[in-house]
């Protein structure tokens, strides 16, 4: 019996430990989701992160896209079709790509309300 009162509070804490390390890294992943712009040469560049790890960009027209991952701080894009990998560094709503002796600040796009949550009047009427 004495033996079994020693194991209950050995299996607690390996439970507690196993609960708080996973927590603790939950805490750490962010989600990088959503639209950032930047402007280059009067183009516009947009490029979406999804919270399924795809992305797709817009730049004067042209569009690609391709999966992306997340290791600390930094940013990896992939293009489909492509062994090109570009690195971009996340600092809070801001994403910086460096090409070379090129750097491009993406900001992130505030989510636009959608007409149902605007509080705008309806459209429709009882005539």
């Amino acid at each position: 019996m004495a033996a079994d009162m020693r194991k209950k509070p050995a299996a607690a804490w390996v439970l507690f430990l196993v609960v708080a390390l996973s927590l603790a890294s939950c805490s750490h992943h962010r989600s990088v989701a959503g639209t950032y712009v930047a402007s280059a040469g009067g183009l516009q560049i947009a490029l979406t992160l999804n919270d399924d790890g795809t992305w797709t960009g817009e730049i004067g027209g042209g569009q690609g896209g391709g999966t992306y991952t997340v290791s600390g701080d930094t940013l990896v894009l992939s293009q489909t079709g492509s062994s090109v990998v570009q690195r971009a560094t996340i600092q809070g709503d801001r994403l910086i790509l460096r090409h070379g002796a090129v750097s491009l600040t993406f900001a992130k796009r505030s989510p636009q309300p959608s007409a149902s949550t605007s509080g705008a009047p309806s459209a429709t009427g009882t005539g």
